[in-house]
């Protein structure tokens, strides 16, 4: 009996050594490639941005992480609307006169990215507002942008306010023959972008970035951008990996880049993954591309860009210069589209 309490007592402290073995070992793993890798993003981007303040610190290593196990799950990320399938993303605010709210503007518009299943007609939809007193207005859909190739379809509604002159708490659509909820859970809280200072401003979007991103190719990209003249870059994220998250993290700090997680409802309806070249994935593309122009329509110019993808101007000094000339130069221009040709190089041998 005494052996077999003894036996027992062994084992217990094996699995306690093997636990804190592997506890240590996870620690020294990412103290000795996280945070290398993280101070050596810092340097490189103070050493090529030599008008930042001297002080400027390196990515702290536990906030990355902090940071990043705080990302919402898909339940968060989305609001389902009352008796449709229906998902919400956003709600965005689409009057960008004012700057920095310092004065009254009248908020007439909202768009909405959503997801819809196909079944769900879209005549069938009308839009709440919630507002700060509690009071719950209905109105029409105005206008809906849309790419149909799918199961799940995407969408941009157009949501009129009924009181342009106040901000609303929380904007939803609802299925026309029921009425307008009063739980806020129901409500998608809305975005009110506001025109940015000075003349000329570019922002970009990235659309999605998932899994693990080659963190070199990841740093040069933005480090191009900024060197470009662009002001801002809105990034959708899902399921990124440490090293890309804090990549991502050190870039937020500075206020160059803006982070929004991402993620796909009804995966039980159809099943997709990102990457996938499907008619469904390139739809579900189009809510951060829906959501993006709208939340960057403070900015002067707004860009589409996809990671592997630098613009390089041959005569202009940067990217922004080039796009501003072209403005300067055809007014009535309002959409530049960049088309790339890839060649094999067995084409030229």
């Amino acid at each position: 009996m005494v052996f077999q309490r003894f036996m027992w007592l062994f084992y217990i402290l094996c699995a306690l050594s093997l636990v804190l073995g592997l506890y240590s070992f996870f620690i020294f793993t990412v103290e000795r490639h996280m945070r290398p890798a993280a101070n050596a993003i810092a340097t490189d981007h103070f050493y090529r941005n030599s008008k930042e303040s001297s002080s400027y610190m390196a990515v702290n290593l536990s906030e990355v992480i902090e940071n990043f196990m705080k990302f919402k799950s898909g339940k968060d990320i989305y609001t389902r609307v009352m008796h449709a399938d229906i998902f919400i993303y956003s709600a965005i605010g689409l009057n960008n006169t004012d700057i920095n709210n310092k004065s009254i503007v009248p908020w007439t518009d909202f768009g909405l990215a959503a997801w819809k299943h196909f079944k769900v007609p879209q005549a069938n939809l009308s839009c709440c507002f919630l507002y700060q007193n509690g009071i719950i207005l209905n109105s029409k859909v105005s206008q809906i942008s849309t790419y149909l190739n799918s199961v799940v379809q995407s969408f941009r509604f157009k949501c009129m306010n009924p009181d342009p002159m106040s901000k609303p708490r929380g904007v939803t659509l609802i299925v026309k023959e029921h009425t307008c909820n009063t739980d806020i859970s129901t409500y998608v809280a809305p975005v009110f972008p506001y025109r940015q200072p000075g003349n000329n401003t570019l922002a970009l979007c990235a659309k999605v970035a998932f899994g693990n991103l080659h963190a070199a190719l990841t740093v040069e990209w933005l480090e191009y951008n900024i060197n470009m003249g662009v002001d801002k870059i809105a990034v959708f994220v899902s399921n990124l990996s440490s090293t890309t998250s804090g990549i991502f993290q050190h870039y937020q700090k500075s206020g160059f880049l803006e982070i929004h997680p991402f993620d796909l409802p009804m995966l039980g309806t159809i099943r997709r993954k990102f990457g996938e070249e499907t008619y469904q994935y390139w739809s579900d593309e189009q809510i951060p591309v829906f959501d993006c122009m709208d939340r960057l329509a403070g900015y002067s110019i707004v860009g589409l860009v996809d990671f592997d993808e630098f613009i390089f101007p041959l005569k202009d000094k940067d990217f922004k210069q080039f796009v501003v000339g072209i403005g300067h130069c055809h007014q009535y221009v309002n959409l530049i589209v960049f088309v790339s040709i890839l060649s094999s190089l067995k084409n030229f041998e």
